[in-house]
Parts: structure tokens; C-alpha cells; sequence
């Protein structure tokens, strides 16, 4: 009877290797290796455990900068920014007075001019260089005058900042920082047209260095721990962004809290604001854990098949 050809190549048994047989009369052969539980843990000394931690370390960083970057884009974008700088104006001049004051002077105004291209300004709206038409003047009531002066006052915000409020023959002054003053300042000079273009600037390259770091933490990566570090360094690339807005949320109720309706309009904005970065920290965590929970479902049982195994090959060991 014709023998099967014997192996040859990596796959050939060592040379000394007989099949395991198990009897009653006990065990012959080479029985097969005992479990030793599989280790995907780098050495930190190691070139590949060194490579993995910088990779690792990277990633972080640029994961936390594009989620920085992100959140600040989004949230002084013009979708987000000048709706909130348009309740910043309201509250700040007071413009429905204003037009109470002086709509039937700025008509009247409005009638008298003949020369085109002429502009009428409402008297004691505090940001400089809004105006309308006289056409708009006779046309509009005061609720559509109103909101025309808040989109107008809120653009001139947004691309000049605080300047915007600059009044000639005023010297400005420079408001503590604990003050209401101080705090509607800074959220207003946040949201710029100015930190968008910087924020927006660092999205796409902040981006793909998070990617391709990712991708060398993974390749660097062994086994079940591929998904753990990766999952891992999504969560800690989340908590400051997280940190900072949850701070910007409960500072508002310590800086400038006097009790005023400017105080807690702009504690509002601030709130408002800060909650979008918060929201898209925790969805990164989350689909940080989400990468992290079934790989070490998956390796807990991989280990514990093992375990088995190895229980069994002891066992017909011994009765060998």
C-alpha cells in the first residue's frame, strides 16, 4: 500500500515528531504544546514597543487637536456664531427702545433724502456702521427694522469683533475679566469670522495625522490589542476637549454673574456654545469604548477557550 508523501517545506514536523496516539495502555507519541496564555503585550523597550507608544502618543495628541479644531470651527462657523451674536447685540442695545425712540424721526429722515445711495442710521445703536435705505425705512415696520438691525449689527461683529462697538470721540476701555462686561467681551470675540478661518485652517491636516497615526498604532498593534489601544487613545483624546466645555458651562455662573438680563443672556450664548463640543467629545468617546468593549469580550474568550484546552492536554498528559 502507497504511503502519503511526506510534508516537506515550512509545514514538515521536526524530524524526532510521532503522531500523538492515547490508549488505555497510556499515550505514544508528541503530544501537542500546553496552552501558555498569548501575550500582545509590547515590551516599552523594544524597538516595536517603543514605535508603538510614540504612534500611540501622536495619535492623541493629533486626535485631541482635530476634535479642538473641529469644535471651534462648528461652533464660530456663521450658521452657529451669528445667531448668537444677534441675541448678544439685543440685549446689549436695547434696540426695540431705540426704535420705540426714533422710528418717526428716521422716517421723516428717510422722506427728506433724495440723493441716491443715501443711508439712515438708527440714532444710539451702539455698533458702528449699521444703516438702511430709506426705502427700507418707510417700507418696514419696527419688528422687521429690528431684526434687519440685529443680522446687520451681528455680521459687523463677526468679521470686526468687539471693534464693531468702538465709538468715536469714546475712549474704549478694557473690562475685568470677572465682570458681566468682561464676559459678554470675550464671547463675542470669540466668535469671529478671524478663529472660524484659524480653527478650520487645522480640521483637515489635524485629521489626517490622527489617521495615519491610527493606522501605525493598529499595524504596531497585536491581536485584540489593536482595538483597545486605538479605542483607548479615542477616549483620552476626547476628556480635554470635554474638560474645556464643561468648564466654559459651569464658569459662566462665576464670571460676570450679577443678576442683570446682559449676564444671563450671555451666559446662555456660553452654554448654548459650549454644549456642542461637549456632545462631540462623548460621541467620540463612545465610539472609543464601542472599539475597546468587544475586543476584550472577544479576547476574554479566546483566553478562557484556551485555558480549556490546555486543561484538557494536561489531563491526557496525566493519564498518560
Amino acid at each position: 500500500m502507497n504511503q502519503p508523501p511526506t510534508p516537506r517545506g515550512p509545514l514538515a514536523p521536526p524530524e524526532d515528531y510521532r503522531a500523538p496516539v492515547v490508549s488505555d495502555q497510556g499515550t505514544f507519541g508528541t503530544l501537542p504544546p500546553t496552552y501558555e496564555e498569548y501575550d500582545d503585550f509590547e515590551e516599552p523597550t523594544s524597538p516595536r514597543g517603543m514605535g508603538l507608544t510614540l504612534a500611540l502618543l501622536g495619535f492623541v495628541v493629533a486626535a485631541a487637536l482635530w476634535l479642538g479644531a473641529l469644535a471651534v470651527s462648528q461652533t464660530t462657523s456663521p450658521q452657529a456664531a451669528l445667531p448668537a451674536l444677534e441675541r448678544g447685540v439685543a440685549v446689549l442695545s436695547d434696540v426695540e427702545a431705540l426704535l420705540t425712540l426714533h422710528q418717526e424721526e428716521m422716517q421723516a429722515e428717510a422722506e427728506s433724502v433724495s440723493a441716491p445711495g443715501a443711508r439712515v442710521t438708527l440714532p444710539g445703536f451702539p455698533v458702528a456702521g449699521v444703516d438702511f435705505s430709506p426705502e427700507e425705512v418707510t417700507d418696514l415696520d419696527a419688528d422687521a427694522l429690528r431684526a434687519l438691525a440685529l443680522e446687520r449689527g451681528a455680521a459687523r461683529v463677526y468679521e470686526d469683533g468687539t471693534a464693531a462697538f468702538v465709538i468715536e470721540d469714546v475712549a474704549p476701555q478694557e473690562p475685568g475679566i470677572f465682570s458681566t462686561a468682561g464676559g459678554a467681551r470675550r464671547v463675542m470675540q470669540f466668535l469671529s469670522q478671524q478663529n472660524h478661518d484659524r480653527a478650520s485652517m487645522l480640521v483637515w491636516p489635524a485629521g489626517l495625522a490622527a489617521v495615519l497615526l491610527g493606522a501605525l498604532t493598529v499595524v504596531l498593534s497585536r491581536g485584540f490589542r489593536r482595538p483597545l489601544v486605538l479605542g483607548a487613545g479615542l477616549v483620552v483624546a476626547a476628556v480635554p476637549v470635554f474638560v474645556v466645555a464643561g468648564l466654559l458651562r459651569l464658569g459662566v455662573f462665576a464670571i460676570g454673574s450679577d443678576g442683570s438680563a446682559v449676564a444671563e443672556e450671555f451666559a446662555g450664548i456660553a452654554q448654548t456654545l459650549a454644549w456642542a463640543p461637549a456632545e462631540q467629545a462623548l460621541i467620540v468617546a463612545a465610539t472609543g469604548l464601542a472599539l475597546m468593549f468587544p475586543a476584550w469580550v472577544l479576547r476574554s474568550l479566546f483566553d478562557r477557550s484556551a485555558r480549556k484546552a490546555d486543561e484538557r492536554a494536561r489531563t491526557l498528559e496525566d493519564w498518560g
